[in-house]
């Protein structure tokens, strides 16, 4: 039997083959969702997938959330509760991080931005995933960019 993955991409690609725009993600999102709902919901092991799929992405956004996504002084309290654990030279940075948490990829987890939940050396694994996400975006970007230029009509 194939593996649930490869049935949610035959799932995806039927309805890709429904839809008048198959390369715009809410409306192949739409159509499965609409169209499709019975093969989803019939085979448990897909169910699950996506749950699963969706779920942690919903998870991993609620856990890294930004401070000013929580409700009221709730907020207020909780980013100087932060502050006031970090030496007075630290604190510039914490507040501009603006994470209640950071992902540290040994750990696999999210873990709270504060000196006794992290060591050094996990703050700098924390910002060299970051700037490893953000290098290769900003490399396609540039890739596109040139893409652009040399797609451009001579005149």
């Amino acid at each position: 039997m194939t593996k649930p993955t490869e049935r949610v991409r035959a799932i995806i690609r039927d309805a890709r083959r429904t839809i008048g725009s198959p390369d715009n993600a809410p409306a192949v999102a739409n159509a499965i969702l609409s169209q499709m709902w019975t093969a989803v919901t019939t085979d448990q092991d897909v169910l699950r997938h996506l749950l699963a799929r969706g779920l942690n992405a919903e998870i991993r956004a609620f856990l890294s959330r930004h401070y000013d996504e929580k409700d009221g002084s709730d907020a207020k309290q909780l980013r100087a509760a932060q502050l006031s654990m970090w030496p007075e030279a630290a604190r510039t940075y914490v507040e501009q991080v603006g994470r209640e948490r950071v992902w540290v990829p040994s750990r696999d987890e999210f873990v709270e931005l504060v000196p006794d939940a992290l060591q050094p050396g996990e703050l700098r694994e924390a910002g060299e995933h970051l700037l490893q996400h953000g290098t290769d975006c900003i490399r396609r970007g540039r890739l596109l960019l040139r893409l652009a230029d040399l797609s451009q009509p001579e005149a």
